[in-house]
C-alpha cells in the first residue's frame, strides 16, 4: 500500500536521480509482494552477444539496475501510467482531447528530457537501439496472476542525467541526436517534481476521467493494471497528498535539482533519516551533472571525494598503468551505491548490479566526449597548451602533447578549498558518513569526512557548462574574469556559446539571459546565485594574475579536451 510518496534527486554517475511513489513493503500486500519489472528497452538486445564495452553502453543507457520492482516502489520508482496521465491532463488544460502521447513528449522534454531518434556515439559495431520515449526514463511491467497484480513502473536510467543534445557548429542543439556520457544541463527533476505533485493534488474529482485519460494513451493497459490503479494505488496516492497537505505541501522537504544539477546528498539522508521528511531545509546542495569523460581516472566519487575505495587512499595519484580492471572494478563498485538513493534500491540489490557497473566502466575507458563543434585556433591552443601546463595541471591532471584531442596522462586527484561555495561539504556531515559506513555495503565503500572538494578532470569540459561544482558560473570566459561573473542566468535548453565557451546569453542587468532570438529546447531555469549553495565566488586563482592573452589561449586549448 502507498504510504509515502518521495521523489528522490542524485549526481549521475556520481549521484543519479529518480522520482516515484513509495509504496509500504509489506511482503503480502497486494501490490508489492515481489513484483519485478525488467527495462523494456533493454529486451531489444535479448540474445545479442556482446562484448563488455558493448554491455557498458547498452547498460548505462537502459539499465534499470532491478529498480523496476516493489522494493523500488517504496522509495523512487513510480506507476507510470497513472503519473503520466495525470501530468498530460495538467499540460492540456485538463481537457481530455488534449490528453496525446505528443503531450507527454512535450511535458518531458520541458524537464529537459530528449526523446532523440538516434544516439550520436552509440558503438559503431552493434545495432542502433529503437528510441521510442524519453530517454533516461526506464519503463517496464510487473506482473503475476496469483493474485492477480500488474504494474507498468518507471524509474530514471543513468542516461537521464548523462546524456545531452548534439550540439552543431553555431552552438545550436540538435535534439533529434544525443551523446552519451555528456552532462544533460537541461534537466530538472525540481520542475518535474513540483508539478508531479501538482498534477496529484489537483486531480479530476470524477475518477472516471482519469482512467479515461490513462485509457487514451494506453489502450492496451493489462486488466491486472487496472485493477490494481482503481483498487490500490490512486486512493493511496490521495491519502498522501492529503497528509502532505498537512506538513509541507509538497513532495520533498529540500530542493530536489536547478537545471543541470542534482541534490543527491539531501535525497540520501532524507531516505535514511538524517534529516526530517516533514520539514524544509534551510539550505540545499545542488552538484552540477559532470561529464563522464576522465571520471576513471578518480580514486574517489562525488564532489568532495566522500566515497572511497576501502583501504585505499583517496588522494592518490593515478597514472595509465594505474588504470587496471581491478581499479575500474573498485570504482563500479561506488557507483553502483549510488542506485540506493536515486532508483530506491537497497544496498544488497546495488551489491548485485557491480558487475553492470563494471561493464560500463569499461565502456567509460574507451569512451571519447563529442569533439568540439566549433573552428579552433590550432596556433592558439598551441600556446594554451602551455598555459594549461603551468597553471592548471597540478589539480586537474596532466594531458599529453600535442592539440588533437590530448587525453589525461596522469591525474592527481587533488583536494583543497578554492574559495568556492562549500554548503555541500558543510551538509556532507558526520551523521551521513556514518549512515553511508552503516548500510551494510561493507567491501565496496567507505564513507569519510571529506575536507574540500576534488578538482575533477577536465575532459568534455566544452560541453558541460555551467562550471564549478554548483554551476554557479554560465561560461569559462565567466570563471576566468571573476569580476564579471553574472549574478543570476539562465539555464536550460539552451544553445552553447563556442566563443566564450557556455551558455550562451546577454546580459541584462547583471543577468545573463536567454538571447531573444534563441527559444530554449526546454523550459529554463533562472540560477539566482545569492541563494546558499549556488554562490558563485571562488577559484579566483589563477586568473587573477593571467594575461588576457594567456586566457584566450587557455580558453582555446580546453576545447579541445
Amino acid at each position: 500500500m502507498i504510504k509515502r510518496i518521495v521523489v528522490i534527486a542524485v549526481v549521475a554517475l556520481a549521484g543519479l536521480l529518480a522520482t516515484g511513489l513509495v509504496v509500504d513493503g509489506d511482503p503480502a500486500g497486494a501490490l508489492t509482494g515481489h513484483l519485478q519489472a525488467r527495462s523494456a528497452a533493454m529486451a531489444q538486445f535479448d540474445g545479442v552477444a556482446l562484448t563488455p564495452e558493448q554491455q557498458g553502453a547498452v547498460y548505462f543507457a537502459f539499465g534499470d539496475f532491478s529498480a523496476l520492482g516493489s522494493e523500488a516502489l517504496e522509495v523512487s520508482a513510480s506507476p507510470w501510467k497513472l503519473a503520466t496521465a495525470l501530468l498530460a491532463l495538467r499540460h492540456a488544460g485538463g481537457h481530455l482531447d488534449g490528453v496525446t502521447p505528443d503531450v507527454v513528449t512535450a511535458m518531458f522534454r520541458s524537464y529537459g528530457f530528449v526523446t532523440p531518434t538516434r544516439i550520436a556515439n552509440w558503438p559503431e559495431d552493434l545495432t542502433e537501439p529503437v528510441l521510442s520515449g524519453p530517454l533516461g526514463q526506464n519503463i517496464g511491467f510487473a506482473g503475476r496472476v496469483l493474485p492477480p497484480v500488474g504494474l507498468t513502473i518507471s524509474n530514471i536510467s543513468c542516461a537521464g542525467c548523462h546524456a545531452s543534445v548534439f550540439y552543431g557548429a553555431d552552438g545550436r542543439p540538435d535534439t533529434s541526436a544525443v551523446w552519451l556520457g555528456t552532462p544533460n544541463g537541461s534537466i530538472n527533476l525540481q520542475r518535474y517534481v513540483t508539478e508531479l505533485y501538482a498534477a496529484l493534488r489537483d486531480r479530476p474529482e470524477d475518477d472516471e476521467f482519469i482512467w479515461a485519460a490513462v485509457e487514451k494513451l494506453y489502450p492496451d493497459t493489462d486488466w491486472r493494471e487496472w485493477l490494481a490503479l482503481k483498487t490500490v494505488v490512486l486512493p493511496k496516492v490521495d491519502a498522501l497528498v492529503a497528509q502532505q497537505e498537512t506538513t509541507i505541501g509538497r513532495l520533498l522537504p529540500f530542493e530536489v535539482s536547478t537545471s543541470g544539477a542534482t541534490n543527491g546528498l539531501q535525497a540520501l539522508q532524507a531516505r535514511f533519516g538524517v534529516i526530517s521528511i516533514d520539514q524544509m531545509t534551510e539550505r540545499n546542495a545542488p552538484i552540477s551533472v559532470p561529464e563522464l569523460g576522465g571520471r576513471i581516472w578518480r580514486s574517489s566519487l562525488l564532489a568532495s571525494g566522500a566515497y572511497g575505495v576501502p583501504g585505499e587512499e583517496p588522494q592518490r595519484v593515478v597514472r595509465a598503468e594505474d588504470i587496471t580492471d581491478a581499479h575500474l572494478r573498485a570504482l563500479a563498485g561506488l557507483t553502483a551505491f549510488f542506485t540506493v538513493p536515486s532508483m530506491g534500491t537497497s544496498p544488497a540489490t546495488a551489491a548485485g548490479h557491480v558487475e553492470d557497473g563494471a561493464h560500463i566502466f569499461a565502456w567509460l575507458k574507451q569512451y571519447k566526449p563529442q569533439p568540439f563543434p566549433g573552428a579552433i585556433d590550432a596556433a592558439l591552443a598551441e600556446r594554451g597548451s602551455a598555459v594549461y601546463a603551468d597553471a592548471c595541471a597540478a589539480c586537474h591532471g596532466a594531458y599529453g602533447a600535442g592539440v588533437v584531442a590530448p587525453e589525461l596522462v596522469e591525474f592527481p586527484n587533488w583536494q583543497g578549498d578554492v574559495g568556492t561555495d562549500r554548503t555541500y561539504i558543510e551538509l556532507f556531515d558526520q551523521a551521513t558518513v556514518d549512515v553511508v559506513n552503516g548500510l551494510g555495503y561493507d567491501g565496496l565503500l567507505k564513507g569519510r569526512l571529506a575536507p574540500d572538494y576534488v578538482a575533477p578532470p577536465l575532459t568534455g569540459l566544452w560541453s558541460s557548462a555551467p562550471y564549478l561544482h554548483n554551476g554557479s558560473v554560465p561560461t569559462l570566459w565567466h570563471l576566468m574574469h571573476p569580476d564579471q561573473r553574472p549574478a543570476a542566468f539562465d539555464v536550460g535548453g539552451h544553445a552553447l556559446d563556442l566563443t566564450r565557451v557556455g551558455v550562451a546569453g546577454v546580459m541584462q542587468g547583471g543577468v545573463w539571459a536567454t538571447p531573444p532570438d534563441y527559444v530554449p529546447w526546454a523550459e529554463p531555469v533562472r540560477i539566482d546565485t545569492a541563494v546558499p549553495g549556488l554562490n558563485a565566488t571562488g577559484h579566483e586563482l589563477p586568473f587573477d594574475t593571467m594575461s588576457e592573452p594567456d586566457k584566450a589561449a587557455l580558453l582555446e586549448y580546453l576545447k579541445l579536451l
